[in-house]
């Protein structure tokens, strides 16, 4: 049945166990700590922002350098959302000085210490005074305070999580497993303070992209193959599947790529029976949209948005001043 706001009240039922999230959720967590309870549901649910994986580039920006193999990037397509958020933040969380004591593997919002900005953050660990974070949206960390935490609002779970953990495909260190200080020095100058371009090769399971790298200055000529010809690193043969001078591309892609793999459900309309969904936008349990599978109307919707895209895409936008 519809509630006051005329939206339907359903619960969520995983397809594989059968288990109602609602109820997941009460014996997990008691009726007094729903809300706690709700925080690690959607810091397990939320979307990150993905690279395409279909050849196609993307221009990011460096957020977080550790080594060759592991850095973060933010795709620039994205940045004026994020400045919105952290805007958003700021006025919601500077206010409201209470600590707040989270869990392991809670989304929290915290302070920076750098700047005294509030960001997004995952709880690492927790000690009696101390906590270790590290901030979903550019990939660095640091040791904080309780007080310098608060729980994340829902509104301010809706945008995916913007860093993307990634490492250069096609070369190794010189020597063992580990990148030596001047070979990472070496590629922070490379790539500090500027805009990419890369094209991602592959994602492993823990969400690390394998990428080909290159300035917006000077596309066509690799990171790698730079820190080869510097002696910072060693070639590896057949690393990469994408073409040794790809073509810049424009991607027609949208800005965000989901990653839709928990979002798949069994949804009960409360009075009815359940059906098969995909959970296509989650703000919070109050307010999310789904998708009926349903061939005809996915047929009907593939087809409008062709429609759309040839009609919109091949020809100038006129002047539109769009009403709430």
């Amino acid at each position: 049945p519809a509630g006051t706001d005329g939206y339907p009240t359903v619960d969520l039922i995983d397809p594989d166990t059968g288990v109602s999230v609602c109820e997941e959720l009460r014996e997990q967590c008691g009726l007094s700590g729903a809300q706690q309870g709700y925080r690690h549901y959607m810091a397990n649910s939320m979307s990150r922002a993905m690279l395409p994986t279909d050849g196609k580039s993307i221009t990011v920006v460096m957020t977080e350098i550790g080594s060759p193999s592991s850095f973060y990037v933010t795709c620039v397509d994205n940045v004026a959302l994020l400045n919105q958020l952290l805007q958003s933040m700021a006025a919601a969380y500077s206010t409201n000085q209470e600590p707040h004591i989270p869990e392991p593997g809670e989304l929290c919002a915290a302070r920076f210490s750098g700047d005294g900005a509030w960001y997004r953050a995952m709880v690492n660990s927790v000690s009696d005074v101390t906590v270790h974070v590290t901030y979903v949206d550019f990939g660095n960390s640091e040791t904080t305070t309780t007080a310098s935490l608060q729980p994340l609002r829902p509104e301010h779970s809706v945008l995916p999580l913007q860093g993307v953990k990634c490492k250069v495909a096609g070369v190794r260190p010189l020597k063992g497993k580990e990148w030596d200080i001047e070979a990472t020095t070496h590629f922070r100058k490379l790539i500090e303070g500027v805009r990419l371009v890369c094209w991602a090769v592959a994602e492993s399971p823990n969400h690390t992209f394998s990428i080909r790298l290159a300035r917006c200055s000077s596309p066509n000529t690799f990171i790698a193959d730079q820190m080869v010809e510097c002696g910072a690193a060693k070639a590896v043969s057949g690393a990469s599947d994408i073409a040794s001078s790809p073509a810049v591309q424009n991607s027609s892609a949208s800005p965000f790529h989901f990653n839709t793999s928990r979002q798949i459900a069994s949804i009960r309309l409360l009075g009815a029976g359940p059906v098969k969904g995909v959970i296509s936008e989650l703000r919070n349990p109050s307010s999310f949209y789904v998708q009926i599978p349903n061939p005809e109307s996915f047929k009907q919707l593939s087809a409008l948005l062709a429609e759309m895209n040839s009609e919109y895409s091949s020809q100038a936008p006129p002047e539109f001043y769009p009403m709430p």
